[in-house]
């Protein structure tokens, strides 16, 4: 990730540019671990993408959000097949 600053994006950059907001970009970008934030001046985690960052994340942001939405799904599946216990 060789960027600049007066290129570089920054992740509510990109999570604009798929459609998302910035939280569930990091949050993918935590899971996926390809991209690693860099240290800025207060010790704080950034991370810095460049234009064609964008169009390598783009299918891979949306395969882990069919991923995820598959995996909720099925898991509120399986709480609803759970049998309530009568209360009587």
């Amino acid at each position: 990730m060789s960027t600049n600053d007066k290129t570089a994006l920054s992740a509510s950059d990109v999570a604009e540019k798929l459609g998302t907001d910035a939280k569930t970009l990091r949050q993918f970008l935590r899971a996926d671990g390809t991209y690693k934030p860099v240290t800025a001046p207060g010790g704080r985690g950034r991370y810095a993408f460049s234009a064609g960052d964008v169009a390598k994340i783009r299918p891979l942001f949306k395969k882990w959000v069919a991923e995820r939405a598959a995996s909720r799904k099925a898991k509120a599946d399986a709480d609803a097949a759970v049998p309530v216990e009568d209360a009587s």
